[in-house]
């Protein structure tokens, strides 16, 4: 086992997770488990740089901390201290080690599919040429003065093209 922790911010999330895999040993390593400031790091990016720096058949699973409904600040606990803006990685070695992973959403999708035409990195800005805001604000109804933490209830279902399989966005993640 190999703990590896750095700060970072949604800016230069997939450089992190770059820095994280790059920071590991390779030599027997069969998983990593990462555990991400949740209002600081922007999660796919983290991923992406960790994926594309670890090698073939290392499996990696983890999360991002969370703060319920205020979206204010997150912590992560490795190596000392709770800190806002850490990632910590846990690498697991051993030929003998067997992973295996499982998730269920629970989500019921429902509106019309809609096309992103407006965005930057994970923020969303329109859908369909419309304010993804005014969407939102639209379906959600009486809920919508809840915003952004009603958003909570009615995640996005994402996909980069037509035969990908759905996947459920959390609308507080940035």
């Amino acid at each position: 086992m190999h703990v590896v922790t750095l700060e970072a911010s949604a800016n230069d999330s997939r450089r992190a997770g770059a820095a994280l895999a790059q920071g590991l040993e390779k030599t027997g390593l069969r998983h990593v488990l990462i555990l991400s400031d949740g209002t600081q790091v922007n999660g796919s990016e983290l991923v992406q740089g960790i994926a594309e720096n670890l090698p073939s058949g290392v499996t990696v699973s983890g999360g991002l901390s969370g703060d319920g409904d205020r979206f204010e600040r997150t912590f992560v606990l490795a190596d000392g201290p709770p800190r806002q803006g850490t990632i910590a990685a846990l690498a697991l070695y051993g030929a003998s080690l067997e992973i295996r992973s499982a998730s269920l959403g629970g989500w019921d999708p429902f509106g019309p599919e809609r096309i992103i035409t407006r965005s930057e990195g994970n923020v969303l800005f329109e859908l369909d040429g419309q304010s993804a805001l005014g969407l939102y604000k639209r379906y959600l109804d009486e809920h919508a003065d809840g915003l952004p933490a009603t958003g909570l209830l009615f995640p996005l279902a994402v996909r980069s093209d037509q035969n990908d399989k759905p996947i459920t966005h959390d609308p507080r993640h940035r």
